[in-house]
């Protein structure tokens, strides 16, 4: 005679549901699919990024910027005059100022300094996140004790 335990019919139960929410296939939106989102415009006032990047490459490199720095588009982006959205190419903020010249700084390092420093390896690079490690003001440097001397 088979035994079956509350466990194994749970998980015997729970199994049979999946698969039957899987064979049916995902839920359509009760309002149907969502709008597509209208197309970025094209880039405009780049100072220390090529001034050939695509939409997209700008889209993900400004996501890199966002997330090595621990903050949000707007922190170096002003609002639009209409209120709504940002003003990419605007340069009324200091922050964008300021992240310019770190963006030359890296790329600076990275070409002049590392690349020359070792140029028959593949060589380190530094980028946002190597000082300011998810903040938008890099943490100050608090060597630890020195012990033993």
């Amino acid at each position: 005679m088979l035994r079956l335990n509350f466990p194994t019919l749970a998980l015997t139960a729970s199994l049979a549901a999946a698969g039957a929410l899987y064979a049916q296939g995902p839920a359509a939106p009760a309002d149907g699919p969502p709008p597509p989102r209208p197309p970025m415009p094209a880039p405009s006032n780049l100072q220390a990024l090529p001034k050939d990047i695509s939409s997209e490459s700008l889209r993900s490199l400004m996501r890199a910027y966002s997330g090595q720095l621990g903050i949000g588009c707007g922190y170096c982006h002003a609002p639009s005059a209409s209120g709504h959205g940002l003003d990419f190419a605007s340069d009324a903020k200091r922050e964008k100022v300021i992240a310019r010249a770190m963006i030359l700084m890296t790329a600076d390092i990275n070409a002049k300094y590392l690349a020359a420093a070792l140029p028959n390896e593949k060589p380190m690079t530094v980028d946002c996140g190597t000082c300011h490690r998810g903040h938008a003001e890099p943490e100050p440097f608090v060597p630890p004790p020195h012990e033993g001397h």
